[in-house]
C-alpha cells in the first residue's frame, strides 16, 4: 500500500555544525531552520531540507553526498551559486537519460 511518502530528508556527516549551516545559508541560500546541542544537529531548508550531524565525525572516512532535483531553472541556479562563490566543481553536463546537472563541493 502507499503511505503516501513525499520527500527525504538527507543526514550530511560534517565536523562543524555551524560552519556548514552557515555556508549553505550564506553561499547556497538555505535558511537555518533548527542548531541542537543536545543531540548535534542542524537543520538548512530551501524547498527541501537537510540536516548536518556530527555525532560521527570520529568514525572512518565520515563523507556523503545529496542530490537536489530541480523541476526548472538548473542554469539559474548555477549562476546564483557562480555568483555567490560556491565552489563548483563540475559545470552543467547533460548525463544519460537527457538529466542535466551539476557538481559543487562544500
Amino acid at each position: 500500500a502507499d503511505v503516501g511518502m513525499f520527500a527525504a530528508e538527507p543526514v550530511l556527516i560534517v565536523p562543524g555544525l555551524n560552519q556548514a549551516a552557515e555556508y549553505y545559508r550564506d553561499v547556497l541560500g538555505f535558511e537555518i531552520t533548527l542548531v541542537w546541542a543536545i543531540t548535534p544537529h542542524a537543520v538548512v531548508r530551501r524547498g527541501i531540507s537537510i540536516q548536518f550531524d556530527n555525532r560521527h565525525t570520529n568514525e572512518p572516512n565520515p563523507s556523503g553526498w545529496t542530490y537536489i532535483q530541480l523541476s526548472q531553472d538548473l542554469d539559474g541556479l548555477y549562476e546564483e551559486y557562480k555568483a555567490s562563490g560556491a565552489n563548483i566543481v563540475g559545470e552543467i553536463e547533460e548525463q544519460p537519460g537527457g538529466k542535466r546537472e551539476f557538481d559543487i563541493e562544500v
